[in-house]
C-alpha cells in the first residue's frame, strides 16, 4: 500500500468493505489477519485521518478490541496507532466525534 493506493482505496470504499468483511462469521482468521495488515499499512503511510473520518475506524477498532478473539491485542495496538497519528482535536470537531484515547480508559 502506498499513498496512491490509499487514495484509490478511499474513492472505491475499500476500507469500509474490508472492515465489513472482517465481521462476517464465515471469514477465516487468515483473512482477518490480512485485513488488519492492510489497515496497518494504511496507517503507516499516513492514512489514520482518512480511516477515522471516512471509514469510521476508531469506533470499529474500539468495538472489535472489546470482543474476544485471536486478534484482540492487534486491534488494540491499531487503535493506539490511529489515535497517536490522528489530529484528535480536528476529529472531535468533525461531526461531534468524541475521542477518548485508549491510554486513558
Amino acid at each position: 500500500v502506498n499513498e496512491q493506493d490509499l487514495e484509490l482505496y478511499r474513492h472505491a470504499s475499500v476500507f469500509e468493505r474490508v472492515i465489513s468483511l472482517y465481521g462476517i462469521a464465515t471469514t477465516k482468521d487468515a483473512m482477518r489477519e490480512r485485513i488488519l495488515e492492510l489497515l496497518f499499512y494504511a496507517i503507516e503511510i499516513g492514512g489514520s485521518q482518512i480511516l477515522a473520518t471516512r471509514a469510521g475506524i476508531l469506533t470499529w477498532l474500539k468495538v472489535h478490541g472489546m470482543m474476544k478473539g485471536p486478534n484482540r491485542e492487534v486491534v488494540a495496538q491499531l487503535l493506539h496507532l490511529v489515535e497517536s497519528r490522528c489530529d484528535l482535536k480536528q476529529l472531535e470537531g468533525w461531526k461531534g466525534i468524541r475521542v477518548s484515547p485508549l491510554a486513558s480508559e
